[in-house]
């Protein structure tokens, strides 16, 4: 039967492999951009906004608790439990205080890393322009009927994207035309053909 100490142990050194484990895959999903990887920062993107345009809302960095960081804290915490339970033999009451201050510093050292190398790296800044969709030329790919819904694709910040849209006036768009995004409202892109707009125009200044 394992005495109070060796249960410490195994403890210990159950936590600090659990926390090695999970550090290096944390950090190995964080740079191959797998799914699920969380530094805790602060992001929303909402594009159902009434103007048409996302709501952007990007952290500054990383949040204290966020996976690396609690997993490098289990790992130093455990590390230095088990050396100093096992190797050095202190008893529960000096090796638990010590183990946790030695797993606040492999956290500190981890959340520092990750703010000022990692962090950087992996994210870049997002403004409302980016997304903002009124003025943003598409084309159609599936026609829009008169009064009824199709849809278009865009290019924005370097990425393709589809949406349902209208006609803005209600005319039937055929597939292949370009045109531009007035206004995004609850999904859908209100749009009118680009040789339509300009037409517009040219007589509004002529008129004036």
């Amino acid at each position: 039967m394992l005495t109070s100490s060796e249960l410490l142990q195994n403890v210990f050194l159950f936590m600090f492999l659990f926390g090695l484990v999970f550090t290096v895959v944390s950090l190995i999903l964080g740079f191959t951009g797998a799914a699920g990887f969380d530094l805790g920062g602060d992001a929303e993107l909402d594009f159902g906004g009434n103007d048409g345009g996302a709501d952007v809302d990007v952290g500054d960095g990383p949040g204290v608790l966020n996976m690396p960081t609690v997993m490098a804290f289990l790992t130093w915490f455990g590390g230095a439990g088990y050396i100093l339970t096992r190797s050095l033999g202190f008893g529960a009451v000096l090796a638990v205080p010590a183990a946790l201050i030695s797993g606040l510093i492999g956290g500190g050292i981890m959340f520092v890393l990750l703010a000022r190398l990692l962090w950087p790296m992996m994210t870049k800044p997002m403004s409302r322009a980016d997304y903002h969709l009124p003025g943003t030329p598409a084309r159609v790919v599936s026609s829009i009927r008169e009064g009824g819904v199709g849809e278009i694709v865009y290019m924005k910040n370097g990425s393709r994207f589809t949406a349902g849209a209208r006609s803005a006036d209600d005319r039937p768009i055929g597939k292949g035309e370009e045109v531009v995004i007035l206004k995004y409202e609850r999904g859908i892109a209100f749009v009118q053909p680009i040789e339509a707009l300009l037409n517009t125009r040219g007589g509004e200044e002529e008129l004036a």
